[in-house]
């Protein structure tokens, strides 16, 4: 009975787009009347900026549910619809979220008195993915690599309630900042980079990659050389493939196996193209580096806490410590086991390990699932 209802409050919005065009104009009030009659409260469109993906989100409600209904602007059909049980709720707002490639709704909706409820629904994949519950009115921002949902739960000595910012970043990486206040963490010159890794949001993939890291751990050569696409691209200029990769590798293989093993510790970025291939490319830093900066000029620190010095000695004053994250350098030193000169947020010279940095555009590489589900490296490349 809802579902009839709601295609018959799509079809009335279509007679009331055509009714500017008539001469003899539909009476709208008595239209949105009779919706209200049957439980329609709200509607609306929503889009991806490329179009991809354009909905019709309709709220309806009966005695003792509210849905959120989502159908397909152009065929009319409902794709996805969500249920609120409970009398005290109601629904606040909606906006679209783009994760991954993948157009999600984050919805609000009233919970009790005076809080209320985050959910976050997948309308392509038919499911709801995360949900959080706040006493107070919340906020919900989409940042660059995560939603930021700002929250009120607990008070303080005073009885006034502790603000908390949950970033979602996928479903198994969600963090928390007590007391950050509300939005997007500001951008600064000294922006991190954390080694996320998307590997298991793919059964395939995360299958595939417990044979992969084996073979580098174990060095192996011939094993790895059949995870190899045979159009692999190696350098910029060169004509790629399986003979390029053993003429570059084959007698530098310790050189190899270390760089694939550090860079897997970078974290990894899945995506899908709009034809449906995933692809699977690390390490983040790479990946997520900002478009603002200049690659050539910028370094990302690799761990956590990573000592910051004065001077090029460790028994020098530490200024600082930073975690993954973006600084500036003049001019890279390329050698092991020596200091890398750099400039961090309030831009004076300082120093670390040249151990502890990278240059974003060095090696990266890239995994691409086939059309019978194998994956293959496609792309093993330093440079720009």
């Amino acid at each position: 009975m809802i579902i009839k209802k709601i295609h018959t409050f799509i079809s009335l919005l279509f007679l009331l787009q055509l009714s500017s065009l008539s001469a003899s104009p539909i009476d709208t009030q008595s239209l949105y009347a009779k919706l209200q009659q049957q439980g329609v409260e709200y509607s609306t469109e929503v889009h991806t900026k490329d179009n991809e993906y354009a909905w019709n989100l309709l709220i309806h409600r009966n005695k003792t549910e509210q849905f959120l209904s989502v159908f397909d602007q152009e065929s009319n059909e409902l794709i996805f619809q969500y249920s609120h049980q409970n009398p005290m709720n109601g629904f606040i707002h909606q906006q679209m979220v783009i994760w991954m490639s993948t157009p999600l709704i984050a919805s609000v909706w009233h919970k009790g008195v005076h809080g209320e409820q985050f959910v976050l629904l997948d309308p392509l994949n038919q499911e709801v993915i995360y949900k959080l519950t706040s006493a107070w009115p919340l906020s919900v921002q989409q940042c660059s690599q995560s939603i930021a949902i700002t929250v009120s739960d607990d008070t303080d000595a005073e009885g006034n309630p502790v603000q908390k910012t949950v970033y979602w970043y996928n479903p198994d990486h969600i963090e928390v900042s007590i007391g950050y206040g509300s939005g997007c963490p500001v951008k600064t010159i000294t922006d991190a980079i954390p080694p996320i890794d998307d590997s298991q949001l793919s059964s395939s993939l995360t299958t595939f990659l417990k044979t992969f890291d084996a073979t580098i751990n174990n060095k192996d050569f011939i094993a790895l050389k059949q995870f190899i696409d045979p159009t692999i691209l190696n350098s910029f200029g060169g004509e790629g493939g399986i003979a390029e990769f053993n003429l570059i590798w084959k007698k530098n293989q310790n050189t190899l196996f270390e760089t694939l093993s550090q860079i897997r510790k970078g974290g990894g970025k899945l995506s899908k193209d709009i034809e449906g291939t995933e692809s699977y490319c690390f390490p983040r830093m790479f990946t997520d580096f900002p478009n603002s900066l200049n690659a050539f000029t910028h370094g990302v620190l690799i761990g956590k806490q990573v000592p910051v010095y004065a001077k090029p000695d460790k028994s020098s004053k530490i200024l600082t410590t930073l975690s993954h994250s973006i600084v500036v350098v003049d001019d890279w030193v390329w050698e092991k086991d020596s200091w890398q000169e750099i400039r961090i947020k309030d831009k004076r010279i300082s120093y670390v390990e040249s151990n502890k940095i990278r240059s974003p555009i060095d090696f990266r590489a890239c995994l691409v699932q086939g059309e019978k589900g194998e994956w293959t490296m496609t792309l093993l490349i330093a440079g720009d």
